[in-house]
C-alpha cells in the first residue's frame, strides 16, 4: 500500500488555483486595456474553454498520485478536494465577476 498522495492533491491545487487567478488577471488586464472595461475581456468562448482545460490538467494531475490506494480513502479524499477546489472556482469567479461589475445576478 502506498503513502497518502499529499503530492499530487498539493500539485494539483496549485496548478487549479495559479492556473484560475491568471486566467482572471490576463481578463482583467484585456478590458483595462480595451476602450469598454463591460465588453468581453478574453471573449466568453475562451473564458470558459480555459477554464475546463485547466480543470482537466489539475484533475488527471490528482488521478496520478491516486493509484493503488484504497478505493474507500482514495474516494472520500478526491470528493473533498474536488469540493474544495469548486468551492475556491466559484467564489473567485463571483468575486472577480459581480465585484468588478461585469455582470449581476
Amino acid at each position: 500500500m502506498k503513502t497518502f498522495p499529499k503530492d499530487s492533491i498539493r500539485k494539483a491545487l496549485q496548478l487549479w488555483i495559479g492556473g484560475l487567478l491568471a486566467i482572471v488577471a490576463i481578463d482583467y488586464l484585456l478590458r483595462l486595456n480595451s476602450d469598454d472595461f463591460y465588453r468581453l475581456g478574453l471573449g466568453e468562448t475562451l473564458w470558459f474553454i480555459s477554464h475546463w482545460i485547466l480543470a482537466l490538467f489539475s484533475l488527471v494531475i490528482l488521478l496520478r498520485g491516486w493509484r493503488g490506494q484504497p478505493k474507500g480513502t482514495a474516494i472520500g479524499s478526491l470528493l473533498g478536494t474536488v469540493f474544495l477546489a469548486s468551492l475556491f472556482y466559484l467564489t473567485v469567479i463571483y468575486l472577480y465577476v459581480l465585484g468588478s461589475g461585469i455582470d449581476s445576478l
